[in-house]
């Protein structure tokens, strides 16, 4: 497959499956939570692959404990499980991680995989 493309990625990095590896992955839905303040309510708007939006108040998988948060998903060609990449703020500082869908359906829901700078 990649002898007919030529590709350039230079000043970027490839996104690749946590769990084997492979850089086939697919984003799904986008989930942006935000509040209406520090440690305030969050809104938890979804967009999903079809185009349809989803929004609702309260209790979130929203990546921070204190500010906004981005969840995006991603399916691995190989099958493995799901994941969402999060990007977390809090006090100015942004983290970037992995952790599974918290809607897998083996109802697992693992410590997101933290890599240090």
């Amino acid at each position: 497959m990649l002898d007919d493309v030529e590709l350039d990625f230079k000043n970027q990095y490839l996104l690749c499956c946590p769990e084997c590896g492979n850089m086939w992955a697919h984003h799904g839905a986008v989930t942006v939570y935000t509040r209406d303040g520090e440690d305030g309510k969050v809104t938890k708007t979804r967009v999903n692959p079809d185009g349809t939006v989803q929004q609702n108040v309260g209790k979130t998988s929203n990546p921070s404990s204190r500010r906004d948060g981005i969840a995006i998903q991603f399916y691995c060609e190989m099958g493995c499980i799901p994941r969402e990449i999060t990007i977390e703020q809090h006090k100015g500082l942004c983290s970037l991680a992995w952790r599974p869908l918290t809607d897998n359906p083996s109802g697992t829901m693992m410590q997101a995989e933290r890599k240090p700078c």
